[in-house]
């Protein structure tokens, strides 16, 4: 069996056989997220906070629907899934019930 390095230069090999690192899984899982997440027209802002100790994630929506937050869940459910224990929230916010302003800080990774 060849090494990471020995496939690196060997055009033959197989993508598959490459070692993928847990932050590249870490990162895939995320990206599917908010993929599935942004589908939903009532999102209006995606936010992320991530450091060594906890990922946290903020879905401001339009206006609050049940079955938005259904399909948040399932989404967030799928990602939990793809990925490694971790401390994780991932918070589900109408803009008409909070003032923006009074919510943590956050990196907006998305926005309408």
């Amino acid at each position: 069996m060849a090494t990471a390095a020995e496939q690196l230069h060997d055009s033959t090999a197989p993508l598959s056989a490459q070692p993928v690192t847990t932050d590249a899984t870490q990162v895939a899982a995320l990206v599917q997220l908010f993929t599935s997440i942004w589908q939903i027209p009532y999102v209006v802002r995606l936010g992320l906070v991530m450091d060594a100790h906890r990922t946290d994630v903020w879905v401001i929506v339009d206006h609050d629907d049940p079955d938005a937050e259904s399909f948040i869940s399932e989404a967030e459910y799928a990602y939990l899934q793809r990925t490694h224990y971790h401390p994780f929230e991932l918070y589900v916010v109408p803009r008409s019930d909070v003032q923006m302003d009074m919510l943590p800080s956050f990196e907006t990774i998305l926005e309408r």
